[in-house]
């Protein structure tokens, strides 16, 4: 999980795991009561959703879209198969 999004000039460094991601775009926010959501995109054009817990200064990786021909596309979803 991410500990902290560091801004430097025109793009920001995101910890994921043992490597940095460049985020270069803030593509929209949105609040809560208790924390902050982000959906950025990175210098490889792949999306990420961000939670920014406020009362405990902790951030957690939500979402990821990895970009194909310019469009992110959303994690699959399992679905159950039908015990019938």
């Amino acid at each position: 999980m991410p500990r902290r999004l560091s801004w430097r000039g025109d793009t920001a460094t995101l910890p994921v795991g043992e490597r940095q991601v460049e985020i270069s775009e803030v593509v929209d926010s949105w609040l809560a009561p208790n924390h902050r959501s982000f959906k950025v995109r990175d210098t490889q054009g792949d999306l990420y959703i961000l939670r920014h817990d406020v009362a405990a200064d902790r951030w957690e990786l939500t979402w990821f879209g990895r970009t194909t021909d310019g469009e992110a596309s959303p994690p699959a979803r399992q679905i159950p198969d039908d015990p019938r």
